[in-house]
């Protein structure tokens, strides 16, 4: 249950210092458990990112970047007045049909796709495999889209053990 309550609360965005340090506390007779929650301590003062904070954060990031223009080819005045209509509107594809191919736009719309199926692995990997300019804006949410697939399988891995261990446990 301790670890149930952890999951629920640090997948909030709030802080977990309370419910992992009953959980670290209720875990003292599985050293494995514990060595696993040991390593998202760190990450229970300030909490982790929730998906729906990494959802809005990545669209707005998506909508910044669309504007980077990769311009290296292009003459100056170009990407001067590609620049200023930028500055005006946005305009991205999104959805299915944009999630087609492998170039920048490609991959920004399978990261939200598969952010709002849930699969933060999927985007987390889709943002990853962004090249030139249009990848720095990523950074930040990067890391902290890592730090929570971290802590979710962390305690994905931790409640798999006190369960197979509750299985043996019962078998006896």
């Amino acid at each position: 249950f301790g670890i149930s309550n952890l999951k629920s609360v640090a997948l909030t965005g709030e802080k977990f210092t309370k419910e992992w340090e009953t959980t670290f506390f209720l875990a003292s007779e599985n050293p494995l458990v514990q060595e696993r929650l040991a390593s998202i301590k760190p990450f229970a003062e300030s909490g982790i990112a929730s998906m729906r904070g990494l959802q809005m954060e990545l669209t707005f990031l998506a909508d910044r970047a669309t504007k980077i223009i990769p311009s290296e080819d292009n003459p100056r005045w170009i990407n001067q007045i590609l620049g200023s209509v930028n500055s005006l509107i946005t305009v991205r594809r999104t959805g299915p049909k944009a999630a087609a191919g492998k170039d920048n736009i490609a991959l920004m719309a399978q990261a939200e796709i598969s952010l709002a199926e849930g699969d933060l692995r999927g985007a987390i990997n889709a943002i990853s495999e962004l090249s030139g300019k249009q990848s720095e804006p990523f950074t930040s949410w990067l890391a902290k889209a890592r730090t929570r697939y971290q802590v979710e399988d962390t305690l994905d891995a931790a409640i798999s053990v006190l369960f197979s261990k509750q299985k043996l446990q019962a078998n006896k």
